[in-house]
């Protein structure tokens, strides 16, 4: 939490009572009042008299902020009018920045608030989930073409990244976990290769279909185009070997799935 205590400065400087303000080139008029009307925050800091701010060349106190949600601030700090909907995320994070806590508050009980903050619980519970998310968007960007019939099919207009994803409640105890999990094409003889293998999932509870769904309807909120296709199990050590110690080699359980990003021309 943002204090004064916390964020002490040396120098002092007296502000007059009617202050004329350049926010993100915006230009406000409101009153020190205002302004310092929750001092153990940042923005009460600001205007406390203990340092002078930067003025740009009309003598008006300059803050590199957003404007929009500026506005929206003084209104709560006038009246505690709180923002409309279409603002509620961009004021929130304002007030983070400024330490106005309970602005900040009063937001959290929204619906755009709320949502982001259980959405962010929720891959917690999932576990290694923006890990995951991470090394599929690389691997979309660092795709190789491969050429089928004399054309570039893997690349664009569509990237295609086949992902092996694993539990660790099922990981092979005798299988080589360092091999690439493949699954041959039930039509024809192509074999299909994970480009990459996801840490495996911790949450007992979670299977591998819903994990790969909420990576897919993440990738889809941060505005991609994902089509998703499980290819089933990944086919490695599925026939039975028996190992120098007497123990039968176990097969690796990944399942394997297809992301399929498709790009606007």
């Amino acid at each position: 939490m943002w204090t004064l205590a916390t964020h002490g400065v040396s120098s002092s400087h007296q502000y007059p009572n009617v202050i004329e303000l350049n926010v993100g080139g915006q230009h406000f008029t409101t009153t020190l009042l205002t302004l310092t009307k929750q001092r153990n925050t940042m923005l009460g800091a600001m205007f406390s008299g203990l340092h002078r701010q930067p003025q740009d060349h009309d003598g008006r106190y300059f803050i590199d902020a957003d404007a929009a949600a500026f506005a929206c601030i003084l209104r709560y700090l006038r009246d505690g009018e709180l923002p409309p909907p279409d603002m509620t995320e961009r004021v929130y994070r304002a007030a983070i920045y400024f330490g106005l806590q309970d602005l900040a508050g009063e937001l959290e009980f929204t619906p755009g608030i709320m949502a982001q903050q259980i959405k962010e619980k929720y891959h917690a519970f999932l576990g290694n989930f923006e890990e995951a998310v991470k090394t599929i968007l690389n691997a979309a960007l660092n795709a190789r073409c491969t050429i089928l019939s004399g054309k570039c099919n893997t690349l664009w207009p569509k990237t295609r990244v086949v992902v092996a994803v694993h539990h660790k409640d099922r990981l092979p105890r005798t299988f080589n976990p360092l091999h690439t999990c493949a699954r041959h094409k039930e039509s024809g003889t192509r074999w299909v290769f994970a480009e990459v293998s996801l840490s495996p999932i911790t949450n007992s509870s979670v299977s591998e279909a819903v994990y790969v769904e909420a990576v897919v309807e993440e990738l889809v909120g941060r505005g991609f185009t994902v089509h998703v296709e499980e290819l089933g199990k990944c086919d490695a050590g599925h026939e039975e070997v028996v190992l120098d110690s007497g123990d039968v080699q176990e097969p690796c359980f990944a399942r394997l799935y297809q992301l399929l990003f498709h790009w606007k021309k």
